[in-house]
């Protein structure tokens, strides 16, 4: 009850999941993509943002920022974005009051999203509704058709060349946002969101250092499958991670199921016989981790 208790505190950032057990890191061997030589843009080079945005997913690098902006109290730290091999964290460090020190960490990988909090045993596990952390390239790139899109040229951050985009309408009620994305990367170099005619900032982040020393380890998550149950639709989810292999989970008391599945993945299951009134629990394990979900009808 404990943990239940704990993780209704945090309902803010995980929809009531937890986490037992963990597994030991593996070695990575995979050899760092070298930084390349700087190329100069013009502004007549401007690609378009979701060009931009491409380039950020299948790039390397690692970018810290001072952000000021909305979002839960917890986070106390600033923002750091990882990429590497096609995955994205977006890290923020934090603090629970009574708890002590917390981090969570939003990984995206493609259409996927898994959000997970790292800190005790019992404050530690993932689900697949995060909640934003600090903007980056994937929150604006899947639905950037809604926004009318003013390119505006050249800027430069850290020493590195940026272009420049104005993003109005669609998501944003009375406001528009200024953001560059660095030339040669596509990540955020920076952003500054206003409120229409008071030209009140919003939010506001800076990029105050990159490079590119990333490997696996830096962005692997804590658990290798992520379960999601939901009592409406009488479904099981359950997401791979960086993990290939077998995962065994069950509803309640039920009885395990297996299936095989490749790294980042979901796979979604009928859970009807196995949901009952009150409170309801799916636990997966896959390699050596563990992870769980509930749902009340």
């Amino acid at each position: 009850m404990k943990k239940l208790v704990i993780l209704m505190l945090l309902a803010v950032i995980a929809s009531g999941c937890g986490s037992e057990g963990s597994s030991e890191p593996q070695s990575d061997q995979q050899t760092q993509i070298p930084e390349p030589e700087s190329v100069e843009f013009s502004p007549e080079d401007q690609p378009s943002f979701s060009e931009l945005a491409q380039k950020a997913e299948n790039s390397q690098y690692h970018v810290e920022y001072d952000y000021e902006g909305p979002g839960p109290l917890m986070y106390i730290g600033e923002p750091e974005v990882f990429s590497y091999n096609g995955v994205r964290m977006v890290a923020r460090p934090g603090n629970l009051p009574g708890e002590g020190a917390v981090s969570y960490n939003v990984y995206y990988k493609d259409d996927i999203e898994v959000g997970c909090t790292e800190g005790s045993e019992e404050l530690s596990g993932c689900n697949t509704m995060p909640v934003d952390v600090a903007p980056s390239t994937d929150h604006y790139s899947d639905r950037i058709e809604r926004f009318n899109v003013t390119q505006k040229g050249l800027e430069s951050k850290l020493g590195r060349q940026c272009f420049m985009y104005r993003l109005e309408g669609g998501d944003f009620l009375n406001s528009y946002m200024d953001i560059c994305l660095d030339a040669e990367k596509g990540f955020v170099s920076f952003l500054d969101m206003k409120a229409d005619g008071s030209g009140r900032t919003v939010m506001d982040m800076d990029a105050t250092g990159y490079d590119t020393e990333v490997s696996r380890e830096n962005i692997r998550p804590p658990v290798k499958a992520v379960p999601r149950i939901s009592c409406f639709e009488e479904t099981v989810n359950i997401t791979s991670t960086d993990y290939s292999g077998e995962v065994k989970f069950h509803v309640n008391d039920g009885e395990n199921r297996t299936v095989e599945m490749s790294e980042w993945s979901v796979e979604t299951f009928e859970a009807s016989q196995g949901i009952g009134e009150g409170e309801n629990t799916v636990k997966a394990y896959a390699g050596g981790s563990s992870d769980s979900s509930f749902c009340r009808n």
